[in-house]
């Protein structure tokens, strides 16, 4: 039983440790996007650099790609160890006590692996376009499909991920009582 107790117990700290992370990286990308945006429309720079292009001189198709690939590995980690945290409570106590936190938190973890994956598969094949088929800009999927400019678009896309951040965030809050829970002794 102390095995199981110590598992949770670290299952439950990775994932309040990697929405806390996952929040923090989250907002420096949206400001990234927010600059590249301002530096685009107001100032008229084309292409926008903003931070991280030049912070790591790399182009932004490649700063993108690592930056959402991260942000992909992270969420794979707090779904896994909402998975680890889950089934300890069902094995302990035969079910897992729902609230409506702990499903909106379910709910908003799942739907940020499906986006990002669709998001990070949006940056491998702007960078498949750029470097191996020479085109460039690289319109990938969503710029194809929604006939806008990359920067509207990632703004709108991580835009949408900070939203969903802060309500894993909130919801994890939330529903941190029944998550930690241990059953009394009996």
């Amino acid at each position: 039983m102390a095995n199981v107790l110590i598992r949770k117990s670290i299952a439950l700290k990775v994932l309040q440790y990697s929405i806390l992370f996952l929040v923090v990286y989250q907002s420096l990308h949206v400001l990234d996007h927010i600059l590249q945006y301002y530096e685009l429309y107001v100032l008229g720079i084309n292409p926008p650099p903003a931070i991280f292009e030049g912070l790591f001189n790399a182009s932004d198709t490649k700063v993108h790609l690592w930056l959402n690939m991260i942000e992909h590995a992270t969420f794979i980690l707090i779904l896994t160890s909402l998975y680890l945290t889950y089934r300890y409570l069902r094995r302990v106590r035969g079910y897992v006590r729902k609230s409506i936190a702990l499903k909106v938190l379910q709910y908003s973890i799942l739907f940020l692996v499906i986006y990002q994956s669709l998001h990070v598969l949006d940056h491998i094949l702007q960078y498949y376009e750029l470097y191996v088929l020479g085109i460039n800009p690289p319109p990938a999927i969503f710029e194809g499909l929604f006939n806008e400019s990359d920067t509207k678009i990632h703004l709108w896309i991580n835009g949408i991920l900070i939203v969903s951040s802060f309500v894993v965030l909130i919801t994890f809050m939330k529903s941190k009582a029944i998550l930690s829970y241990l059953p009394p002794n009996n």
